[in-house]
């Protein structure tokens, strides 16, 4: 019997949204011979398209192969290299938890490819120093542009939307767009949830599309998209929205796209709806502070670091006075740094305030309003049960939120905010003067 041939196979994917938009890579490589391969989902998940590396770089194989196999995927490598593949299999496709295996569709497929080799499995780091593997990822995400665009270009609307919200105010912008013309819609209230306004904005943006449409829908805000693929369980008190916008969409083709801009215009469009939803909820909130003879300030906080120092830097302006402050230590990092300079300027505020926190740190901002409380409540550990890094900076963070009203605003880096750009720069100062 002939010795089966020695085949390498590098496989990737990827996923712009996960889901939306997935692509997947595979190249294969027997002596001197190379082929690549790639392929796309319009609605996908990044577990799927590694999958789907690994099935089409098997299917390629025509004839039973000793194959090494490299992915970056544990998803993908655990489940044959630690075995589950055949514990889901016995019990029926169900994990440990008795939970059912998702994509076992692709499991299955796989299960009877790799039947027909020998395969080895390799785990290789990601979006590192493998150039194959990193080629994958090139054709990956290659095969996302591609089905993107052809996606999109058939849209004959493009609707913008972004919502922001604090306790019981909040706001929406959204921008629809049809050929060149560009409808701005826009609405606040101070007394409504941030799941009424995503669902007033939905509704009255495809209320203003008279006739049956190919409608792409581009947002940054997870609930949207649970709101139209029932994600969530939404309460009764929404049930007359609900009905309204399932009668609306039935008119229409609706794509979603999260985070997924087909050109810089149509980023320039979500930023600029972004930041006018942003403006409003600050003018509620000012409004707010007034209402009940609190003071409002804005707080805005910077970081720099080199190599064996960081520095920080916040302004703390009332309207009318900006009070600097800075500072720099050694054996830190920027998020821990940025975490001290808050503290710090919150400190100096003796009497209850609304208090806006800007900031261009995706860190800074998610954690406080996605991760925080939870955090809190789980005693400070995160979901995997690992200890929240800085928990004890993030712990007087929410002592002071007790206190004050704390409102975060995230910034983008690229529209370099003046204010932050000011605190970067005294940061950046300090850390020279220092060196």
């Amino acid at each position: 019997m002939p010795e089966k041939k020695t085949v390498q196979i590098y496989t990737d994917g990827a996923c712009s949204g996960n889901p939306g938009p997935g692509g997947w890579g595979a190249v294969l490589m027997y002596g001197n011979v190379r082929k690549e391969l790639s392929g796309s989902d319009a609605d996908t998940t990044n577990n799927r398209m590694e999958l789907m590396a690994a099935i089409e770089g098997m299917k390629a194989l025509k004839m039973p192969c000793r194959v090494e196999l490299y992915t970056d995927s544990a998803y993908l490598h655990d489940a044959f290299a630690n075995g589950w593949i055949w514990s889901w299999l016995k019990n029926n496709w169900k994990k440990s938890d008795k939970k059912p295996v998702l994509n076992v569709d692709l499991w299955k497929e796989l299960l009877e490819l790799s039947s027909l080799h020998e395969i080895h499995w390799h785990k290789v780091k990601g979006h590192a120093d493998n150039a194959l593997n990193n080629r994958c990822d090139e054709l990956a995400r290659g095969a996302i542009d591609k089905i993107r665009s052809e996606v999109q270009c058939d849209e004959e609307y493009k609707v913008f939307i972004s919502v922001a919200h604090f306790e019981n105010l909040g706001a929406y912008s959204a921008f629809v767009v049809h050929e060149k013309a560009c409808d701005r819609l826009h609405d606040k209230s101070s007394n409504t949830t941030a799941m009424r306004m995503e669902l007033n904005a939905v509704i009255r943006c495809l209320s203003t599309i008279s006739h049956s449409s190919i409608v792409g829908i581009y947002f940054t805000q997870n609930s949207l998209c649970d709101i139209f693929e029932n994600k969530t369980s939404i309460s009764e008190n929404y049930s007359t929205d609900l009905v309204r916008l399932s009668e609306i969409i039935m008119a229409h083709d609706i794509r979603l796209h999260k985070f997924e801009f087909e050109n810089a215009a149509d980023s320039r469009m979500m930023n600029e709806c972004d930041e006018h939803a942003k403006n409003q909820l600050t003018e509620l909130c000012m409004h707010a502070a007034d209402s009940c003879n609190m003071p409002f300030y804005k707080l805005y906080i910077s970081a720099k670091e080199t190599e064996t120092q960081t520095a920080w830097c916040s302004l703390l302006s009332d309207g009318n006075l900006n009070r600097v402050y800075s500072d720099s230590a050694s054996s830190t990092t920027k998020n821990a740094i940025r975490l001290q300079g808050i503290i710090h300027t919150l400190s100096v505020l003796s009497e209850p305030s609304y208090i806006e926190i800007n900031t261009d740190s995706a860190y800074l901002y998610d954690t406080a309003t996605l991760w925080l409380k939870r955090w809190e409540t789980n005693g400070w550990k995160k979901a995997n049960g690992q200890s929240v890094l800085h928990s004890e900076l993030w712990s007087e963070i929410n002592k002071f939120s007790s206190y004050h009203k704390l409102i975060w605003r995230k910034h983008d880096k690229t529209a370099q905010e003046p204010h932050l750009q000011r605190c970067y720069n005294k940061a950046d100062s300090l850390l020279q003067n220092i060196n």
